[in-house]
């Protein structure tokens, strides 16, 4: 009976806007909200003290017992208080929870009715429509058979004339073809004179290349000749140098000249103190490369003199073991020996130091 009165629904928003509005309105339950039940057990708490202090004389015992009562029976009341407020907020909820029920069986009702409405709707546009095409169709169809004699008439046209096109066609692809046959033999014609050109060119160009390389390497090569010969004539002069330089320092010691030797005419530095055999190649067997080797000879192995330039930097060494300590002591005497007959009188000072006697 609700969902067919139209006014159903307003008063049943109405009572739940009401509700809400008296729920707000209520003083009770606004006393419960942030710190006003604490502010309301001041007052009782404040109540009591006075009480206490006015009927026992100030006294402090009496004045906190006063006070323990005021806030015991503030809370009592505050318990009371919150008891009503809870059944005034639970009748408003029932309101609403009422108001809710019949907004619902209304919204309900309300759905079915415009889910019935638009099935009519829809079954009328359906009529409509077919009505509306039977019509169209009846009032178009001469037109229509009008237009489908035109296109049959022209199609007969069409395929009249379609031998005579067919033939031109034919014609004038043979036409191209033949153009483009003789376009395509023009344009091989072309390319192959091209490609001929290019080949000639081309091998020329690799000829000359090879031509240049070859002329590279000859100079390469005698380059290198100019420079292993230069660099072998440097050498065999230092060799030579170095001889002519220890000639009168290395004179073997049965040389006759030794008879009619003078301290006066001594050489001087460098000193000699033997020779050492050098094999150039063997010195640098290990690291050339038999590709790389000149058509050139190698120097010949030579025997290089040892000469010591006094003071040097350094001094000199001779470290042997003990199948060998003759030949140290020989060389030790020798070099004594060589700086003694090589420097001027008055250039040499020895110290012998005896390790043994430590003298």
């Amino acid at each position: 009976p609700g969902a067919r009165d139209p006014t159903a629904l307003p008063m049943a928003l109405v009572e739940m806007r009401g509700g809400a509005d008296r729920i707000e309105r209520l003083t009770l339950p606004l006393i419960f909200r942030g710190v006003f039940p604490l502010l309301l057990v001041l007052p009782g708490a404040a109540v009591g003290a006075a009480l206490a202090a006015w009927l026992r004389r100030a006294d402090p015992v009496a004045i906190l017992v006063g006070v323990g009562a005021g806030i015991a029976v503030s809370i009592l009341a505050l318990a009371g208080a919150y008891v009503v407020a809870r059944r005034q907020v639970a009748r408003q909820h029932r309101r609403i929870a009422l108001a809710a029920a019949t907004i619902d069986r209304l919204a309900e009702s309300m759905l079915k009715q415009a889910t019935d409405a638009r099935r009519a709707a829809d079954a009328e546009l359906d009529a409509n429509l077919a009505r509306e095409t039977a019509a169209a169709t009846a009032r178009f169809e001469p037109f229509l058979a009008e237009v489908h004699a035109r296109r049959d008439a022209r199609l007969q046209q069409l395929d009249g004339l379609g031998p005579k096109y067919r033939e031109r066609a034919a014609a004038e692809r043979v036409e191209r073809l033949a153009a483009a046959d003789a376009e395509a033999a023009r344009r091989r014609t072309a390319a192959s004179g091209a490609a001929e050109s290019a080949i000639a060119l081309a091998e020329q160009e690799a000829v000359e290349a090879l031509r240049a390389i070859d002329a590279e390497d000859a100079d390469a090569l005698a380059r290198r000749g100019r420079d292993w010969d230069h660099a072998r004539r440097r050498f065999e002069g230092g060799c030579r140098g170095l001889a002519d330089l220890a000639a009168p320092r290395a004179r073997a010691w049965s040389d006759p000249a030794w008879r009619t030797w003078d301290p006066a005419g001594a050489p001087g530095l460098p000193l000699a103190l033997g020779r050492v055999e050098v094999d150039p190649d063997r010195l640098v067997a290990a690291a050339k490369d038999p590709a790389d080797e000149p058509s050139r000879p190698w120097p010949e192995p030579t025997a290089l003199p040892v000469l010591l330039s006094l003071p040097a930097r350094r001094g000199l060494l001779v470290e042997v073991d003990a199948a060998q300590r003759p030949q140290g002591l020989a060389l030790l005497q020798a070099a004594v020996l060589r700086i003694l007959t090589t420097l001027p009188p008055g250039k040499v000072r020895l110290t012998f130091v005896d390790p043994v006697g430590l003298g």
